[in-house]
């Protein structure tokens, strides 16, 4: 909701008028509020150089009690109207939609996560560690004991093993990302030899 403060200070007559108005429908604005007070009580607290604080504990009310965001713009703009000679009104204006911390949707957050990890698992790969598979293969070679510069007894390189795609010898592995392990689908022995 929107809402709009407007300052009106007379010194023919001395008061000081502040008027609260709430945007109720599309630019529409409804008089909620109008307090009034006595400019010399106000031109004295500026003379004497009050500060922001004490302003608003002057213009606040049981019956007119603006946030403390709004009340420190409504005290900047009752400086500027009595440091000004003239009586022109002054208008401040909030919109409570400002207020309101904005949070990343879900998606958003999601997707960072999924980069996030991308990267950690291509880190984990680029690394010479041992790739840990709970199953040996068929044949008797252990997985657990080829690093990645090592290549299998039948000459595939295990740098090369990507994505679902089966092996032209008969290996299919499968790297599953989300849970950063390697599993082995099935091997065969070629017979064409």
């Amino acid at each position: 909701m929107k809402i709009k403060y407007v300052i009106l200070k007379n010194t023919v007559t001395n008061i000081l008028i502040i008027k609260e108005y709430a945007e109720l429908d599309k630019a529409i604005y409804s008089l909620v509020c109008e307090v009034k007070y006595d400019c010399q009580v106000f031109q004295q607290a500026f003379n004497s150089g009050a500060k922001t604080d004490d302003i608003i504990s002057l213009f606040r009310k049981n019956f007119f009690y603006p946030p403390a965001i709004y009340a420190s713009s409504i005290a900047d703009a009752l400086k500027e109207a009595f440091l000004s000679e003239d009586d022109k009104p002054i208008s401040v204006e909030f919109n409570d939609m400002d207020l309101f911390v904005k949070t990343p949707a879900p998606e958003e957050i999601t997707q960072k996560n999924d980069k996030d990890d991308i990267v950690e698992i291509d880190k984990a790969l680029e690394d010479d560690d041992i790739v840990k598979i709970d199953k040996p293969l068929e044949d008797g070679i252990d997985i657990d004991k080829v690093k990645g510069d090592k290549t299998l007894e039948d000459g595939i390189d295990i740098d090369k093993v990507k994505g679902d795609k089966p092996l032209e010898d008969g290996i299919d592995i499968e790297i599953d990302t989300e849970n950063a392990a390697v599993e082995i689908k099935s091997v065969t022995k070629s017979t064409d030899d």
